[in-house]
């Protein structure tokens, strides 16, 4: 019966592990696109008054990502892989807002998790069905 406790808390890590990887890598990509979206709103300010509808498909696109990434590494179901590894990287995205320019929970914000969320379940389930 030992073995089989301590064989589950070592499959627990992992799981927690590849599920914390997804998600920097969902951040990283997101990271990324903003900045080429920053680029581009540079080059022409035309599309400045739409930065906050490329900021959500950036962390639609990098979500599905995540997701992808999180149903990929691991034995989970891919709802919940992803719904765990999207709720994750819309975290560590919060915390990095609010270090870097005190951010305030507004209607944006209520948009945003469940966009993240939704769209990284799909990644998931969408890798599980390929």
């Amino acid at each position: 019966m030992r073995e089989s406790s301590v064989g589950k808390a070592a499959f627990d890590k992992k799981i927690i592990k590849q599920l914390l990887l997804s998600s920097f890598f969902g951040v990283i990509l997101f990271l990324v696109l903003s900045c080429l979206f920053s680029i581009v709103i540079m080059k022409n300010s035309s599309f400045s008054d739409k930065m906050f509808v490329f900021s959500l498909s950036a962390l639609v696109v990098s979500s599905l990502l995540c997701g992808f990434l999180s149903a990929k590494r691991n034995k989970l179901k891919g709802v919940i892989s992803g719904s765990i590894s999207g709720f994750l990287m819309c975290a560590v995205i919060y915390l990095i807002t609010a270090a870097a320019s005190g951010f305030s929970f507004s209607y944006k914000a209520i948009i945003i998790l469940p966009a993240v969320i939704i769209s990284s379940v799909i990644g998931a389930i969408l890798k599980k069905n390929i």
